[in-house]
């Protein structure tokens, strides 16, 4: 269900040229959702388009290319869960450093919410669980 709204939020020509960070987020969150459906016939489609888009909105930050990079990784390791889960711990110790630099542009809610996926991959719980050790519910 969460695909269906995303859609049409996507599609929705009242988001064309406002608030690409919030697009890109969205967009960011699709490719997990996908993932996650285990959707990967058309992974990669989306992920490219995500990445042209960053690009012409000119917020493809160090964060941003660093998952690009990783959803590419993971999604060509689909059947093979070792590999998948030494990626996800590659990319959360390549983002900590990302956000340990002081002029890196790091937005704070794609990281707390794709932090808590890539932790809950790793960890194999809920990501609400992780949100509720970190106490960063949607709710709190």
């Amino acid at each position: 269900e969460a695909i269906y709204w995303l859609d049409l939020i996507l599609d929705n020509v009242f988001w064309t040229g406002s608030r690409s960070d919030l697009i890109g987020f969205i967009r960011m969150f699709y490719i997990i959702l996908h993932f996650e459906d285990e959707n990967y016939m058309i992974l990669e489609y989306y992920i490219n388009t995500t990445e042209r888009y960053l690009l012409k909105h000119k917020i493809l930050f160090v964060y941003e290319r660093t998952l690009i990079s990783f959803f590419r990784k993971i999604s060509r390791y689909t059947l093979l869960e070792d590999k998948q889960k030494n990626e996800f711990i590659k990319v959360k110790e390549q983002l900590r450093k990302i956000k340990q630099k002081k002029n890196a542009k790091n937005p704070e809610l794609e990281q707390i919410y794709i932090e808590a996926w890539i932790d809950s991959k790793i960890l194999k719980i809920p990501v609400y669980e992780i949100l509720t050790m970190k106490g960063k519910t949607p709710d709190s």
